[in-house]
């Protein structure tokens, strides 16, 4: 096997290794969010990574409400807490740590 082939061969690995990351990463979104919701809540951490802008508590609960197209009141902030966690879990986005500090007495099992 030439040069060129090995070359060929390894950007097919990463082909599949990219669409394996990707599937994997769509599989473990939070319940309720559909394929393009989670596509806008990644933007939106790669957008916080990029310019290291981190959200507040009540601009991450209106960032997804949004993306969700709720009222911002319709999610309770231990839902948004659940949502980082699942993120954090993943570790596909380092900013997920730092956010979640916003959240540190946010109790996860209650609903307000």
């Amino acid at each position: 096997m030439n040069q060129e082939e090995k070359i060929k061969e390894l950007e097919y690995e990463l082909f599949l290794l990219k669409h394996a990351f990707f599937k994997l990463h769509d599989s473990m979104a939070p319940n309720g969010f559909t394929e393009q919701e989670v596509s806008e809540l990644d933007r939106f951490f790669m957008w916080v990574y990029g310019t290291k802008n981190y959200p507040t508590k009540e601009e991450m609960r209106k960032q997804m409400a949004d993306i969700k197209n709720m009222e911002m009141e319709e999610l309770h902030i231990a839902s948004v807490k659940k949502i980082l966690l699942a993120y954090q879990a993943d570790g596909v986005f380092p900013v997920i740590d730092i956010i979640l500090e916003e959240f540190q007495n946010v109790d996860v099992n209650t609903e307000k």
